[in-house]
């Protein structure tokens, strides 16, 4: 039987996994742990890194020395903790298998928050994005350290909402590469109201007047945005272009896979990492970053033609289904740790 060890942080997985398991929160937010955690010749187990034990690497190392040492496989999923990889480094645990799950690696490199020896003693670096094992290719890390996975939502929690032709433009995330600038200049004349969910730094820096018909909401548990979902005829995705760096590297990814499984048309600023995942116009309308007007006349398209909506609801309903659901790659997880034991 194959030990693997999950690191998390954040949020603590702890208070959540019965939510999870009562059906109250995506089993997304787990990273595939659920999926791995069914293999029959896995045994998955988690570490949750708290703001208490996480006060210095050395005390974090010391703090899972004992979950480290017993695992086969350890899978680092925050860059906060590659400093773990140090360990191997200097000599110990040698014998474990390290994979990395790349959620901002490009970010953190190229901002020079992460040196590429942090990261340079992982097997597998599984990246939701070719364009990251591009990028992590070129800085000279081995094809056989890089794997591309679609990342996946929980296909149920994300289940098919009633469709409406008539309600507000619903834009939610907080991502530092969100651009809640571009919509609001975008919508400020529109009829529908526009409800923009986020945190205070997403707006705080915004050199200008919230009009009365745009809403910023404080941040809501899933299962309460969803109540906003249920109202939205458009789901929009705001995003600065590629050559902003910060958040994620793949910004607005998890956000536009949930609207789609709730059925909502997504409109969403150009990203490099699309093309691994959409056909536009069939699962989503893309507009160039940072561009109100083209915003403007993209949700005024989609609200007006109601043969576009179905088809972008239905296509997009269809690949949360079949392709990009938590299911499916946490499937490919267990795979992927299979194949390096």
């Amino acid at each position: 039987m194959v030990k693997v060890l999950f690191i998390f942080s954040g949020v603590d997985r702890r208070e959540l996994q019965s939510d999870v398991e009562k059906g109250l929160w995506p089993d997304n937010w787990f990273f595939g742990y659920q999926q791995v955690a069914e293999d029959a010749n896995l045994e998955a187990s988690y570490v949750q890194v708290t703001k208490e034990s996480f006060n210095g690497n050395f005390r974090l190392f010391l703090s899972v020395y004992r979950q480290l040492k017993e695992a086969n496989v350890i899978f680092i999923t925050s860059s906060l903790h590659f400093s773990l990889l140090r360990a191997k480094k200097f000599g110990l645990l040698r014998d474990k298998k390290w994979i990395i799950l790349n959620l901002d690696l490009t970010s953190k490199l190229k901002k020079g928050q992460l040196k590429l020896s942090d990261i340079k003693e992982a097997d597998k670096i599984i990246s939701p994005s070719n364009v990251q094992t591009k990028f992590l290719k070129d800085q000279g890390l081995r094809d056989s350290q890089l794997e591309f996975v679609h990342f996946g939502v929980d296909e149920k929690f994300y289940h098919q909402l009633p469709i409406v032709d008539q309600g507000i433009i619903f834009a939610v995330g907080r991502d530092p590469g969100r651009d809640y600038g571009t919509l609001i200049e975008a919508a400020k004349d529109l009829e529908d109201q526009t409800i923009i969910m986020c945190r205070e730094r997403n707006i705080e820096n915004l050199k200008m007047e919230i009009p009365t018909n745009i809403k910023i909401e404080d941040e809501k548990t899933p299962l309460e945005t969803r109540d906003f979902y249920a109202r939205a005829v458009v789901s929009g995705v705001p995003s600065r272009g590629d050559t902003f760096i910060g958040g994620s590297d793949c910004s607005g990814q998890t956000v536009i896979l949930e609207s789609m499984g709730y059925g909502r048309p997504v409109i969403a600023s150009a990203k490099s990492w699309f093309k691994d995942y959409f056909v536009e116009d069939k699962h989503l309308v893309v507009v160039p970053p940072e561009d109100p007007q083209a915003l403007r006349m993209a949700i005024e398209r989609v609200k007006a033609d109601k043969n576009l909506r179905e088809t972008l609801i239905r296509e997009g309903r269809s690949l949360i289904e079949t392709r990009y659901n938590s299911r499916k790659m946490g499937k490919r997880f267990a795979e992927i740790i299979l194949e390096l034991v």
